[in-house]
């Protein structure tokens, strides 16, 4: 991280603490690892600029003044209603819980887009809009897929989830090399009431990986000949995807 303003890593980090909920700045300070002094000059700044508010309650919240950031996204309005249609084609396909993602800054990836089979065997709360650490479970070995070695290390150790990876980053160096080997990441999903397993292969624009697709089921929808046929079928969505980006 030479090249990396500290200052500015951590107002990021701020930014995306607070897109997740709304925190007082002693929780910041202590959720980021951020001196008090550093977390209320930060918010200072962000406060000068609109992109936070301070609540009556003296918690902080994210504001307008990010929206203007945004315009260029109306002109991706068709991208959207194609996207949300390949999404939910490949649910009903498969019968699995699908989900778009992209990232979200350099730590985490958010759901874009979700859509469910019409038989659910399994009811998941991963809802569009959720933020997830980009160094856990499979959607983030797809999104990591182009990333070197040292990049993931440096990635699982400036996360702020305690995940199994920011410990032992060689499972995530692991996990990606194994869906650069394959095309694809699989996997089981933790924090999660169900024996849940997910699939998710990378989405690239002009060879860039900008987004994962997910497949998400029980094990047996993914048991024996059938991991191989998911694989298939979820790569075919995603070439959809990526058709979708670069001729809508």
């Amino acid at each position: 991280m030479n090249n990396v303003i500290p200052s500015l890593h951590k107002a990021l980090q701020l930014v995306h603490e607070l897109s997740k909920n709304n925190y007082s700045q002693a929780e910041l300070s202590k959720n980021l690892n951020i001196t008090m002094s550093t977390t209320y000059r930060i918010l200072c700044t962000l406060m000068a600029e609109g992109w936070i508010l301070k609540r009556s309650d003296a918690r902080y919240m994210l504001g307008g003044g990010m929206l203007p950031l945004l315009s260029f996204f109306h002109r991706d309005i068709a991208h959207t209603a194609a996207l949300r249609k390949i999404v939910e084609e490949f649910a009903q396909k498969t019968n699995l819980f699908a989900k778009l993602s992209i990232f979200d800054g350099n730590l985490h990836h958010v759901t874009l887009y979700r859509a469910d089979p019409e038989s659910e065997q399994m009811r998941l709360t991963n809802k569009a809009g959720m933020i997830f650490s980009l160094v856990d479970g499979p959607t983030g070995a797809a999104l990591l897929l182009d990333k070197t070695p040292e990049q993931i290390r440096r990635i699982c150790a400036s996360t702020t989830e305690m995940t199994p990876a920011k410990e032992h980053p060689e499972l995530m160096i692991a996990g990606v090399e194994e869906c650069r080997k394959k095309g694809y990441s699989l996997h089981p999903i933790r924090n999660t009431r169900w024996d849940v397993m997910a699939m998710a292969v990378p989405v690239r624009v002009d060879g860039k990986i900008v987004a994962a697709l997910t497949g998400v089921g029980a094990p047996e929808d993914f048991a024996g000949k059938k991991e191989q046929k998911v694989a298939e079928v979820l790569k075919k969505f995603a070439a959809a995807c990526e058709k979708a980006v670069a001729t809508v």
